[in-house]
């Protein structure tokens, strides 16, 4: 089996869900994707609350799940 790259995308959080996970929009391929923060995201605190705008990172075949790994400064 050969190994993929992820698929890079930049998105919306639209709200925050049960878990520790996030519903974020991403506007380029139009879809909904459940993201859960990475471990330099939670290491250093950063908070995530709905409107921030987010890098995400997802596997090529499976675009609904997802890392949150970049918070955009406002």
């Amino acid at each position: 089996m050969v190994k993929t790259e992820p698929v890079k995308l930049d998105g919306v959080v639209q709200e925050a869900i049960p878990g520790g996970k996030f519903v974020v929009w991403c506007e380029e391929p139009g879809i909904e994707v459940i993201c859960y923060p990475s471990g330099s995201i939670r290491m250093n605190n950063i908070r995530i609350i709905p409107g921030d705008r987010v890098a995400i990172r997802c596997d090529a075949t499976d675009l609904t799940k997802g890392r949150i790994t970049f918070r955009y400064k406002a």
